[in-house]
């Protein structure tokens, strides 16, 4: 099961790893630096994005001889509905520098392309960076970088004018991405990913809780956590 803004999402919304449907379950997850989350009551206006057919997705990953990665956690989003929340929850403002991780085939990051001033988008897979770049080639506000994110120097990136972080994360590698962005010097005021459920879980636990953990601290040192359900 999955959960967004109070709507149940089907796991066969979510293409995961070897190009199959998987039901691995997945949460959306909200931090705000420096504000409560009782006074964000207001949303922003929905941003309506196309779904994407699961047959197309497949045809596309064929003709680019594409196999998705278990070892590097590859997952696409193929819903608009599920991208819709994700860009709801983000409230994407004209002057916003964004942050994405993990942009696989680009749904997520032509949304963000056009609400936002500038987008830039983290790729480790050479094969979906060269993909990236042909299909964002006209786009004068992305800045593609083909690289690990975990070995990225993570300070000199937030500190180039970053504020959001919007990414349908590695599942792999997404809590570390998670502690380096948090505990940066120029940590950025939102960050809105896409992770499993149990992380998310753990990342929103209080203390007391069965789920509290050092990652549970960590990242409520400087942000309020909200499951968006």
């Amino acid at each position: 099961r999955e959960y967004c803004l109070g709507q149940r999402i089907d796991p066969d919304l979510l293409l995961t790893t070897c190009a199959k449907l998987s039901a691995a379950r997945y949460a959306f997850f909200r931090a705000l630096r420096g504000q409560r989350i009782s006074n964000l009551s207001q949303k922003a206006g929905r941003l309506m994005v196309t779904a994407v057919k699961l047959s197309e997705l497949r045809s596309l990953l064929i003709e680019m001889d594409f196999h998705p990665s278990r070892a590097l956690g590859q997952s696409f989003l193929i819903d608009g509905n599920i991208l819709d929340i994700l860009l709801e929850a983000a409230d994407v403002k004209a002057r916003d520098q964004i942050l994405e991780v993990g942009p696989g085939l680009g749904a997520v990051t032509e949304r963000l392309v056009d609400a936002a001033r500038r987008v830039v988008a983290v790729e480790k897979d050479r094969r979906l960076f060269g993909y990236l770049q042909k299909r964002f080639s006209n786009n004068k506000n992305v800045e593609l970088i083909c690289a690990d994110m975990l070995e990225l120097d993570t300070q000199a990136l937030l500190k180039s004018g970053i504020n959001k972080v919007v990414s349908n994360l590695p599942y792999s590698a997404g809590s570390r991405i998670l502690v380096n962005l948090a505990m940066a010097e120029s940590a950025p005021e939102r960050i809105i990913v896409t992770i499993q459920q149990e992380v998310a879980e753990r990342l929103a636990a209080t203390a007391g809780e069965r789920n509290y953990s050092k990652l549970s601290v960590w990242l409520q040192l400087d942000y309020d956590i909200e499951l968006v359900k």
